[in-house]
């Protein structure tokens, strides 16, 4: 995966935004895992307790019957706080430097106790960060797998831009003879990894941005396909509340006795008490036999 790369957007900004008509495409944000107990249900990920790593997907889908030819995807990093309390964060990103200096060169210009971190390749000019700010660990566009939306075009690119939170995906199809059509189920284009915090509570709405140059879909022709319908990702945490009577999802006797019991011993089978008491019969048949033997 190259996720610096500053080609995607020379040709994205160089289409032509030229609408045409098209059935409602969609691109949803899908959460796939987390790092602790937890309940998926459509679009909706339901933590059993806070603390945990969510992994969100981004899916694209239903944009026939033109064929796909570029896609540019937006984080909107505003819906980390649409919680009850507490704010999700992206895996990674530690924090840009609130106070200048903001930028830097690699010949250094950062206060002391940042140092410089460069977005993109082949940029001389940096971000002064935390040491520890590597945005790219919770970011990818696996274009080796097989439901990647350009899996099979022979020559395509995909990158993600980290400049700033709200995170941009794209990728383009070079030679536009070989870009797909859409077949079932939907495809893949990015992951996103997201650190619900042990003081988050309530639904986090984890949104894509929408309006202007944001989240785009491009057909073979160059022109825009309108109408794209996006779809959030539901965040949800529910406390785990040992005590309360309830053996909870991510509870069990070793964790929370008071609320739930040990598993049971497993009964034995009729046909193994049967056994068992034949092998008991025949066992003091034998024995009582060979008692009489030496009375006589």
């Amino acid at each position: 995966m190259s996720t610096r790369t500053v080609v995607l957007w020379f040709v994205l900004i160089t289409m032509a935004a030229v609408t045409i008509p098209a059935d409602a495409a969609e691109m949803a944000l899908v959460p796939v895992s987390a790092s602790g107990p937890h309940t998926i249900v459509g679009n909706e990920i339901i933590l059993h307790g806070a603390g945990q790593i969510v992994t969100l997907e981004i899916r694209v889908s239903d944009w026939g019957p033109v064929r796909l030819r570029a896609y540019q995807a937006v984080i909107d990093s505003s819906s980390y706080v649409s919680g009850s309390s507490g704010a999700l964060n992206a895996v990674g990103w530690v924090g840009l430097a609130t106070s200048p200096p903001y930028y830097c060169t690699p010949d250094g210009g950062c206060a002391p106790g940042h140092s410089c971190w460069f977005y993109s390749f082949n940029v001389y000019e940096g971000f002064c960060a935390l040491p520890a700010h590597d945005p790219e660990t919770g970011v990818a566009v696996d274009t080796f797998r097989e439901d990647f939306v350009f899996r099979y075009a022979a020559s395509s690119a995909g990158s993600v831009d980290l400049g700033t939170r709200d995170y941009r995906y794209a990728a383009v199809v070079i030679h536009m003879n070989v870009t797909p059509e859409y077949v079932p189920p939907p495809k893949y284009i990015g992951t996103l990894m997201l650190e619900v915090p042990a003081d988050a509570a309530g639904t986090f709405t984890v949104e894509l941005a929408n309006g202007g140059d944001r989240t785009l879909l491009y057909d073979d022709a160059n022109e825009l396909i309108p109408d794209v319908t996006l779809i959030p990702a539901l965040i949800t945490v529910n406390p785990v509340e040992c005590g309360n009577g309830i053996c909870d999802s991510g509870e069990d006797a070793s964790v929370c006795p008071e609320d739930c019991l040990p598993p049971p011993i497993p009964a034995a089978s009729t046909w193994g008490l049967a056994v068992l008491g034949l092998l008991i019969a025949t066992l003091a048949k034998v024995y009582y036999s060979r008692t009489r033997v030496h009375a006589c």
